[in-house]
């Protein structure tokens, strides 16, 4: 259970949260809260000292480096659900926490909570959806992955403490990094109040709050993978700069200078509410708070009556409740010195506010409250109302625009490009501006409104990269590119594979025999613990003339790999005692070249049992695997003159279409065991013709008929079946698989099985589909 709830705040300590709990004081520097309503003491936090950055950057490598944090998504989600269901269930006590350090009425920081609850729970979502893509070239198949970076800095600004922790946190932990916050040195208490939460819900290391300010910055920026800020553009580029030397990856959330747009249709009521609201929320402190306001030249008056009268209105609301600040309007500034800075901005704009809220001696001595204030007719140079980020309820209703195209052209004046808006009752002049406007964030008819899908961030001095949306998260994570070259080798020419399968197998510890049998891409691979079974598996890698792997070798070269390196494993651990045996037969297509290896009895001599499977396009334990044998058939006719005396001659060619007349004739009068009976009607036809015949057999001899052990099948059938797969009948099997392969002489040499998996496709082996699909 939650400590949250025994937390004392006023006059107490607080310390770092380092490794899931709070660590002893080891600095001397604390930072001394106040509320900014009333100027009074809230707590004293003890800053992290070098030393406990060091153990907090340590501590977050531990658990980012291939641990089940970074490699199980499924547990990330669970983690941050379960964040998000605590964080709300104590959404009154956080909330009341953010409005005691910020000020900002309780209202609003609940709101802000309920708002941090769904960010973790939309980023959760994306936790096993980190996708990456596929691609299939010539010769090659590529994809992409994303990774976690490994330590990640989230460094907060004040206005919105929990809420900019929220927005960066969600992505930070859904990648699988582990983060380090540094808060604001004046709004930390919610950050630790949070990790108080989280304390049995995250592993220890993935989550840690460092209170400080420049000098954690840098020591964190200095220790770990990426940095996302949320702050001035001042503080950004020194940022930028510091770390332009390590290159680290940065996520820069800036200053503005933000424009809206009221057009002479817009609905003026709303327009006005959205606009203060927008202006003078947080009392100003928002990085997107609406700092400039173009309004055309024919409602202009009437927007700023209106104006004048909602801010006047809300003010008085503010005053009247004489500090009750769960219900103000508007809150205070955050300390004293953003006051003097917001105070000297307005003194020193050599304007006049064309209106601004009364505000009294007793209101001014009880906390950091700057009334709303506005300036109209500003022009587009007036600094710093129309150029400078004054972060404060100051609001510059510039001169009047009559046209569309340059009330945008004098928006994007600005070094800024952050958040914008445009007011209109016309869709196309929404999109327009839309699509003008060079900011990150445009709305329209509304304000402030941003769901965690969608990407917030800016261009130019307000920042680089996003918060929120799917890009937080690819911003937090490493998007990597793979591409397997696929070399397609003929048989007996199989020279890359057969090097990286050997490199492959020494490295993982077997003795490896290469040229075996006089082949010069075979190889026998062996490793032995003892006593025992000996087990052995074949596996094959050429490819077909014009088709490349249309068979699928490339997947039994990998299979007869991964189970020969899977069963090692199990020796090493003293599981399985016995002998491994990994044979290399390469030309299957060709020569069949493991038929010289049975017959010099390296099969025998090596194993007593034998497993080869093979993609085909359904799951199989049998088939009908038939005997087989390779012979070349030459004609050989005599010539003559066609015209003149073609009795004489003899066709070579009538001797091929009789032999392939009574191929036809005999196919349907012959059981399939009785195939040896076609060399007949080669004879046969050649004697017809009146031509000499040449039969030549292959090299190596023929291809058995495969010959299962049912034991061995059972077994086998037992497991695939405990795992899901199905088999039809026998009978239906060899039915629907009708082939031949030289596996066939191993399973007459020792017990042997030569089961087949389908990878999901219609198309028969050695076609093109079948090469392509393979790969997928």
């Amino acid at each position: 259970m939650s400590r949250l709830l025994l937390w004392p705040i006023t006059g107490k300590q607080l310390s770092p949260y380092i490794h899931g709990r709070f660590v002893k004081p080891s600095s001397q520097h604390t930072q001394k809260l106040v509320n900014p309503n009333d100027k009074s003491h809230l707590v004293d936090v003890h800053e992290a000292s070098p030393s406990q950055v060091q153990e907090a950057i340590v501590s977050a490598k531990g658990v980012s480096v291939n641990s089940e944090w970074q490699t199980n998504p499924r547990y990330r989600r669970d983690c941050l659900l379960a964040l998000a269901q605590r964080l709300e269930q104590h959404e009154h006590d956080m909330a009341a926490i953010e409005s005691l350090q910020t000020g900002k009425p309780l209202t609003d920081a609940l709101c802000e909570i309920s708002d941090v609850v769904d960010c973790l729970r939309f980023y959760a979502g994306y936790c096993d959806k980190l996708y990456g893509q596929s691609q299939a070239l010539h010769n090659a198949h590529t994809y992409t992955s994303r990774e976690p970076l490994g330590t990640v800095s989230l460094i907060t600004s004040f206005n919105y403490p929990l809420l900019l922790v929220g927005w960066k946190l969600g992505p930070a932990l859904a990648a699988g990094n582990a983060a380090i916050v540094k808060p604001a040195p004046q709004t930390p208490l919610s950050s630790l109040a949070l990790a108080d939460l989280a304390t049995d819900i995250l592993p220890p290391g993935v989550l840690s709050v460092l209170p400080g300010g420049v000098r954690v910055a840098q020591s964190l920026m200095d220790g770990t993978d990426k940095t996302s800020f949320t702050g001035s553009t001042k503080v950004g580029q020194e940022i930028m700069r510091r770390a332009a030397d390590r290159l680290l990856p940065l996520t820069l959330e800036c200053g503005g200078k933000n424009a809206v747009i009221v057009c002479d249709d817009a609905d003026l009521d709303k327009a006005v509410d959205a606009v203060a609201m927008g202006a003078f929320s947080n009392a100003g402190q928002n990085c997107c708070a609406i700092s400039r306001a173009f309004v055309h030249r024919s409602i202009y008056d009437a927007f700023l009556n209106k104006l004048a009268i909602t801010v006047q209105d809300s003010w008085k609301a503010t005053l009247d409740v004489q500090g009750e600040h769960e219900y103000n309007l508007y809150g205070p500034l955050i300390d004293h010195n953003q006051y003097s800075r917001v105070l000297a901005s307005i003194q020193n704009s050599n304007s006049t506010p064309s209106f601004t809220g009364h505000i009294s001696t007793s209101t001014l001595s009880r906390g950091y409250f700057v009334p709303p204030t506005v300036f109209c007719n500003v022009k587009d140079d007036c600094a710093p109302l129309a150029t400078q980020e004054i972060f404060g309820p100051v609001l510059s209703v510039m001169e009047p625009f009559d046209c569309l195209d340059d009330a945008v052209r004098r928006v994007n004046q600005s070094v800024y490009g952050l958040a914008s808006a445009v007011f209109t009752q016309n869709i196309k002049t929404a999109h327009r501006a839309a699509n003008l406007i060079k900011a990150g964030f445009v709305w329209c008819n509304t304000y402030n409104a941003m769901p965690p899908s969608l990407p917030f961030g800016g261009r130019g001095l307000s920042g680089i990269g996003k918060d929120l949306g799917k890009s937080a998260l690819e911003q937090f994570s490493f998007e990597k590119s793979v591409m397997i070259h696929q070399d397609p080798e003929l048989g007996n020419k199989e020279f890359n594979a057969c090097q990286l399968l050997c490199k492959y197998l020494e490295k993982k510890g077997f003795q490896v025999t290469r040229k075996i049998a006089e082949l010069e891409t075979s190889f026998l691979a062996r490793f032995s613990n003892g006593s025992g079974r000996r087990v052995g598996f074949a596996s094959e890698y050429d490819a077909l003339p014009g088709i490349s792997h249309g068979c699928g070798h490339n997947l039994i070269a990998i299979q007869g790999l991964a189970c020969a390196v899977s069963i090692k494993s199990l020796m090493d651990e003293s599981l399985v005692q016995g002998t491994v045996v990994l044979f290399g037969t390469p030309a299957e297509e060709t020569t069949s070249a493991i038929i010289n290896i049975v017959k010099q009895g390296l099969i025998k001599d090596n194993v007593d049992c034998a497993l080869m499977l093979h993609p085909m396009a359904q799951d199989a334990l049998y088939g009908r695997l038939l005997a087989m044998d390779n012979v070349e058939i030459e004609y050989f006719g005599k010539p003559t003159h066609a015209t003149m005396a073609p009795w004489e001659g003899v066709n070579a060619m009538d001797a091929i279409v009789q032999a392939i007349t009574s191929l036809g004739l005999m196919r349907q009068q012959m059981l399939p065991t009785d195939n040896y009976l076609y060399v007949h009607c080669f004879n046969a036809a050649g004697y017809a013709a009146g031509c000499q015949v040449k039969l030549e057999w292959r090299e190596m001899g023929p291809i058995d008929y495969v010959f299962t052990n049912d034991a061995m099948t059972a077994k086998f059938k037992n497991y695939m079946e405990h795992e899901g797969i199905t088999y039809k009948t026998r009978s239906e099997e060899e039915q629907l698989i009708v082939a031949s392969s030289d596996f066939g002489n191993v399973s007459y040499t020792v017990s042997a099985i030569h089961p087949m998996y389908a990878i999901h496709t219609d198309a028969g082996n050695h076609t093109k589909k079948f090469a392509r699909l393979k790969d997928g």
